[in-house]
């Protein structure tokens, strides 16, 4: 099968070739650069021309947001009609009233007026991107693809087989397929005849084939019955509903009526208003215009019916929207009329800006639904709430949210794809305002129909590891929240990062306030202060937990009821990892501080000895000074602050073995001793960091060589592993030394 498909393939390629050849577009100027649309070309200019128009007063109050699957359904992007034979410039300039009236073929372009592509239209919701033209060939073709792409309908070479061997099985016994193609794609005199590829009344997709049954193309019927053709494709595109960037989406200004979440844009009312008036001067239609004198008006106005998506009624089922006309054709308002009754529509004006959706996760009792996922479901709910008979979205009339309705609600299902939605519907509902911005969430009682407003979790500080190196270890999530954060703050006392604040400012665009050790441990009401209403970011080098301080920071909140969110990094608990020591060999942290002449604590000295009576490393975290007073200033009460001290490996070795010394003599020593392996680590994680490794005595003297803080060391246990020594051993000082006391001490 597989082979046959190639050879099919191989077929249709070259056939193609010849009959674009000859005549591709009858009827219809060649063009060098532009695009295909099936019966309409667009050259480049004519493209430049719409994203001119896009970027002007005309264009800003006209475009629209693009919804669909064809770049994904969170995709910030926006489009404007493009016409074959008017212009938004020049003698043949379209009307504002009428750009939207036949919009089949669209220029998309992203929330900067930037251009993404052309589309055409092939259902009410469905577009399929035109083809760029390059000196008469058509591009973006893949010979060797799996799958033809046609609008947002992905066909498999299963799908494609199966239909060619239906049709070749029905060729010439007069059914009402295979029927001969008459498009403008290739010539009649080829004879091409086409087959649907799906059950049906016919298409919209189709294969052609040539008179003796070899597969020549892949087409789809776009809405204005012409033939488009489809692209071949390797890859399948993601409509993953949850793979959202946190953003704010650009809207255009617009004005109009709100009839529930049905929008009636002015300038379609002002096209509706001409047809009723040529309606009534030629006496086309017996029923409408229809005169209304009744409530809420009490005066004489007329009534037109018209529809939410824009287009024109012409004949067919009435739906329930009228248009409200003075008796001199002039647009009073807008109407629901059902069943006897009348409710008029709100009038809206909305200037242009930003799409703010409510930035919150939702808890609808037990069940959070996440802020991607209701933007995802709005974004679906947008694309079909002007369709007149869909079930949904319905209009919400329960509780007001924060922002300004009306509203419309939407189901959403946990763990489920939205775009098809099931007929058990659940008892979730997404809410959005007109603007198809999210504004909540909401629960559904089955039986009352009755509607609750799910919690929204409101994480407002933030505590952000930064990792280790420089301003750019940050992690995504962690920049985000930076950039939107209401304060930032950088802890800097119980670790620092070797660039300075400004380094950080620059890259976060933002400033940062420094927290120091008096702020945190003293005011930490001033950084917790306004955090029910505002997100505070808080900074901490390394990872959020590797000090109690941030713990206590997290308990301060809470006391509070101010909900806290983590965001974790790498810390030198994980990076020590480097030195080729593994990180479950080791065993308590403990911290060595600067000894003085009357302070020498020896708490550290029992946590080794733990460590060491079982064989694991120990990981020593060395002692930073950063804006601390000395003892004589504070006896005094001044604000005089020392200079800045970090302890080196050279420090904490001296520290260790005197320390050792000062046990011996208590009767309580011999957890190690000068001959005693360990390793030195310089600024760990960073692009220059550094290692050494030898005993106590010979890192004593490593100062030099490890170069500038921070600093930490590791005593190696009992049970250091052959691997991990072998490791080690490119960072040794003396290799043959180092092999001497592992020889005797360790193996």
């Amino acid at each position: 099968m597989t082979s046959f498909l190639n050879y099919t393939n191989l077929i249709a390629i070259f056939q193609y070739t010849a009959y674009a050849a000859f005549n591709i577009h009858e009827g219809i100027a060649p063009i060098e650069y532009g695009f295909d649309c099936g019966r309409a070309l667009f050259a480049e200019h004519k493209v430049e021309e719409v994203l001119t128009v896009a970027t002007s007063s005309v264009g800003k109050s006209n475009i629209r947001p693009y919804v669909g699957s064809l770049y994904g359904y969170m995709t910030n992007y926006f489009t404007l009609p493009i016409f074959q034979n008017r212009s938004y410039l020049g003698k043949k300039k379209i009307s504002k009233e009428k750009i939207w009236v036949n919009s089949t073929y669209q220029v998309v372009m992203d929330s900067m007026g930037g251009f993404i592509d052309v589309i055409v239209r092939i259902t009410s919701n469905d577009f399929a991107k035109c083809r760029r033209i390059n000196d008469f060939h058509i591009m973006n073709d893949d010979d060797q693809s799996d799958v033809y792409q046609c609008g947002e309908k992905f066909i498999s070479t299963g799908d494609l087989l199966l239909s060619a061997d239906y049709a070749r099985g029905q060729m010439g016994k007069g059914f009402l397929y295979p029927s001969l193609y008459q498009g403008r794609l290739y010539d009649q005199e080829f004879g091409l005849v086409m087959w649907p590829i799906y059950k049906g009344p016919g298409g919209p997709y189709f294969i052609l084939l040539d008179p003796i049954g070899q597969v020549i193309d892949v087409i789809f019927q776009s809405s204005g019955d012409d033939y488009v053709r489809c692209f071949r494709s390797r890859n399948i595109i993601s409509t993953s509903l949850t793979d959202v960037e946190d953003r704010i989406l650009a809207k255009p200004s617009k004005s109009g009526f709100a009839c529930g979440h049905f929008f009636f844009h002015d300038s379609d009312l002002e096209l509706a208003c001409e047809a009723a008036r040529k309606a009534r001067s030629k006496k086309e239609n017996k029923t409408f215009p229809l005169k209304y004198d009744g409530p809420p008006f009490y005066s004489p106005y007329l009534l037109w019916p018209i529809k939410p998506s824009g287009s024109l009624h012409t004949r067919g089922n009435i739906l329930p929207f009228r248009l409200v006309l003075t008796l001199g054709y002039k647009v009073h308002d807008v109407v629901i009329q059902s069943k006897g009754t009348i409710k008029r529509c709100e009038r809206t004006v909305t200037e242009g800006g930003f799409l703010d959706h409510e930035k919150n996760d939702y808890d609808c009792g037990g069940t959070i639904f996440y802020y991607d996922e209701l933007v995802s479901v709005a974004k679906i709910a947008c694309n079909k709430k002007n369709d007149y008979g869909h079930r949904f979205p319905q209009t919400y009339e329960g509780e007001v949210f924060e922002i300004e309705g009306p509203y419309s609600m939407y189901p959403i299902l946990k763990g489920s794809e939205f775009k098809r939605m099931s007929l058990d519907a659940g008892i979730f509902r997404m809410v959005m305002n007109s603007d198809c911005v999210v504004v909540g969430a909401v629960t559904m009682d089955s039986a009352t129909k009755s509607t609750t407003k799910c919690k929204a979790m409101r994480i407002m500080l933030f505590i952000i590891g930064l990792g280790l190196s420089d301003e750019k270890d940050i992690t995504v999530k962690g920049l985000e929240i930076v950039k939107k954060a209401s304060r930032v703050y950088l802890e800097a006392y119980t670790s620092i990062l070797p660039v300075g604040i400004d380094v950080l400012e620059n890259f976060y665009g933002r400033n940062v306030i420094t927290a120091d050790r008096e702020m945190v441990e003293s005011s930490s009401d001033d950084i917790l202060q306004d955090a029910q209403t505002l997100d505070i970011a808080f900074l901490v080098v390394g990872d959020p937990f590797s000090a109690t301080t941030h713990s206590d920071l997290v308990l301060r909140a809470r006391a509070n009821d101010i909900p806290v969110s983590i965001i974790p990094n790498a810390s030198i608990m994980s990076a020590i990892g480097a030195t080729g020591l593994q990180l479950y060999n080791f065993g308590q942290t403990v911290s060595m501080v600067f000894f003085t002449e009357t302070w020498k604590p020896t708490s550290f000295y029992h946590r080794i000895r733990e460590n060491r009576s079982i064989g694991l490393h120990t990981l020593l975290l060395l002692d930073i000074k950063v804006k601390e007073a000395s003892l004589e200033n504070l006896a005094r009460g001044r604000r005089v602050f020392e200079p800045p001290r970090y302890m080196t490996v050279g420090q904490c070795a001296q520290q260790m073995i005197e320390t050792e010394m000062i046990m011996t003599e208590n009767g309580e020593g011999g957890v190690y001793s000068k001959d005693s392996l360990a390793v030195g680590a310089a600024r760990v994680g960073g692009t220059t960091e550094k290692f050494l490794f030898g005993t106590l005595e010979q890192l004593c003297s490593s100062d030099a060589t490890l170069g500038k803080p921070l600093h930490s060391l590791v005593l190696l246990g009992q049970r250091t592993h052959d691997l991990e020594y072998e490791y080690l051993r490119a960072f040794a000082i003396d290799p043959l030394e180092l092999d001497r006391i592992w020889k005797k001490d360790y193996q």
